[in-house]
């Protein structure tokens, strides 16, 4: 696991961040936690990024979405990568899942979508969701569900709270052309990403399915120390465990009415 760089991105201080469980996990990586306006900046891991010196974006959101996907650029002298979204907790096994990818042929690690099996499924679920709001931001995801051909509909889904992946040519390109379409539709990063998959051969790619019954991460809720909005993330992060799901389905509807309440005050 030597010339490994874990890293995870935060702007705004708008996560919880686990370094130091990391390095315990992964002793022999090393950790960084890319800050972005961040007031706090942990010490051993902590890497301020002064934003003059990337390219101007208008948004923290796409600033981060660069540096996610051009990691390459800032830290040239690693051969093999892991990010993490800064909410994720890594544990006991996770180690075994990387050195079994950095030891084999495979160029980059994606792991599948725990609830949706294709980009279109995706596509039509946050058409019918209610948690976007923004009228603006949904005729956005409709205009770029319509520039979809039939293949790239089918394509696999991924989460992407984890990736692991090497320093190749393809794997490179396949960054850029994903920040490409980052930037082009200013939506959700998981919409831009399945179709350019598909340029790499079977013995390139690792779909990880991680097991439900040891996991080898945890997820916790996106930071916001107001109630309810921490108690409704750390229920949503636990979805995909059975009970949590149904907790989630009666509590939803409270929850966004809730929202609705605070954005007519």
């Amino acid at each position: 696991m030597k010339n490994t760089l874990v890293y995870t991105v935060c702007t705004s201080d708008y996560d919880y961040l686990f370094p130091e469980n990391t390095k315990k996990i992964l002793p022999l990586c090393d950790i960084k936690v890319l800050c972005i306006d961040c007031k706090k900046i942990p010490n051993l891991f902590g890497v301020n990024l002064d934003r003059n010196i990337y390219p101007k974006f208008k948004t923290n959101y796409l600033l981060s979405r660069y540096i996610k996907t051009n990691i390459f650029k800032i830290f040239p002298n690693y051969k093999h990568f892991v990010y993490l979204d800064g909410n994720i907790i890594i544990k006991k096994g996770f180690e075994r899942v990387l050195d079994k990818f950095i030891n084999s042929q495979k160029q980059i690690l994606v792991k599948k979508h725990p609830h949706r099996n294709s980009l279109i499924n995706e596509f039509e679920f946050l058409l019918n969701n209610s948690k976007i709001k923004d009228v603006n931001k949904l005729i956005e995801i409709k205009r770029q569900m319509s520039y979809l051909n039939e293949d790239n509909k089918e394509a696999l889904l991924t989460e992407n709270n984890i990736f692991m992946f090497k320093r190749t040519i393809k794997v490179e390109s396949y960054f850029e052309e994903w920040f490409f379409e980052i930037k082009r539709w200013n939506t959700r990063d998981q919409l831009s990403n399945s179709i350019f998959l598909s340029k790499f051969k079977k013995e390139e790619l690792e779909v990880w399915i991680p097991s439900k019954k040891n996991p080898t991460y945890q997820v916790n809720g996106h930071k916001n120390n107001k109630f309810p909005y921490n108690i409704y993330n750390w229920i949503h992060c636990r979805r995909h465990i059975r009970i949590y799901s149904v907790i989630e389905f009666f509590v939803r509807p409270i929850y966004y009415l809730f929202l609705k309440f605070l954005a007519n005050k």
